[in-house]
């Protein structure tokens, strides 16, 4: 590669120093040569720089600062462990070609952007707030540079912003079965769960509630369908219409009803569980689904604990 008169000096400056530190056994004769390609790679645009920042009309006395190589950690636990990020940028370029000055005497601002993988089903941390909003103590990036010369520098990056409103969870005190499902995407949770009743108005209503049930997609609107007496006969006659066979008389496996008054194509579904005689709800099975993931539980009545039965 040739390089242009202007930048043979920093090359050879530069070049000497790495033979020195050869000579004095403070650095291997492989990173030498990796050095070496470094610096022959980057003295033209080196010494373009260094040129424009020198100037007789910029005022400025520069020292350029051949950068071999920009790296960038991840830590989520307090420096314990550390993930390298798969792409490092500086100032929007990758680490192909980079050439950082230093004006003598001054501050310069340079903006490093780096993507880490991540436990999602896109492989990468979607933005910061993602890292950090999962977090109830901060965040640190390291970010290291290496020049020319063999020279590192590192420099430490903690941030945290604040924490998420509490996501929706199980009631010990309300809710007899609780089921939910994450998006980290978005910091959203899907659920399903089924409540007590809620106290009677009215002591002449001839058909109680028994139970609740209620279904919420992505931190959306909540859906409530409010469980009677009337309602499981509605949907013993359902099931009994909707098989041909006839009732069996050995108890053997469930027979089930899909609830597809209740559900919601690809966000839930509620199906009704029967024992063989069709005469008692076993059980409520509900899925969450959202694109390829799905959550599935089942809530078996305890019907001696169900009020007004």
């Amino acid at each position: 590669m040739s390089t242009s008169p202007s930048s043979q000096p920093l090359l050879t400056d530069e070049r000497h120093i790495i033979l020195t530190m050869v000579r004095d056994q403070q650095i291997s004769v492989d990173q030498a040569e990796r050095l070496l390609i470094a610096t022959a790679s980057h003295a033209t645009s080196a010494a373009a720089a260094l040129a424009a920042h020198s100037s007789p009309s910029s005022g400025v006395s520069a020292v350029a600062l051949t950068l071999v190589e920009v790296k960038a950690t991840l830590s989520l636990d307090h420096g314990h462990t550390w993930v390298a990020a798969d792409q490092v940028e500086l100032n929007g370029h990758s680490n192909d070609v980079l050439t950082y000055l230093i004006p003598k005497g001054g501050v310069d601002k340079v903006q490093v952007t780096a993507r880490f993988p991540a436990p999602n089903k896109h492989g990468q941390w979607s933005h910061r707030a993602f890292v950090t909003k999962l977090l109830l103590h901060p965040a640190i990036v390291r970010y290291t540079f290496e020049n020319a010369l063999g020279q590192v520098t590192s420099l430490d990056v903690a941030f945290q912003n604040p924490p998420l409103a509490p996501l929706p969870s199980r009631d010990p005190l309300t809710d007899w079965f609780f089921i939910d499902m994450d998006h980290l995407d978005d910091f959203t949770r899907s659920y399903a769960k089924v409540t007590r009743p809620p106290p009677l108005n009215d002591s002449t209503d001839t058909d109680p509630t028994l139970f609740v049930l209620h279904s919420c997609h992505k931190n959306g609107p909540t859906s409530s369908y409010s469980v009677t007496a009337r309602t499981v006969r509605l949907w013993r006659s359902q099931l009994n219409h909707r098989l041909q066979h006839p009732i069996q008389s050995t108890p053997t496996e469930l027979e089930y009803l899909p609830l597809l008054a209740i559900s919601e194509p690809n966000k839930v579904e509620w199906t009704a569980g029967f024992d063989s005689t069709r005469s008692t709800l076993v059980l409520l099975r509900v899925k969450l689904m959202y694109e390829n993931d799905v959550a599935e539980d089942s809530w078996v009545l305890d019907w001696p604990a169900v009020p007004s039965t």
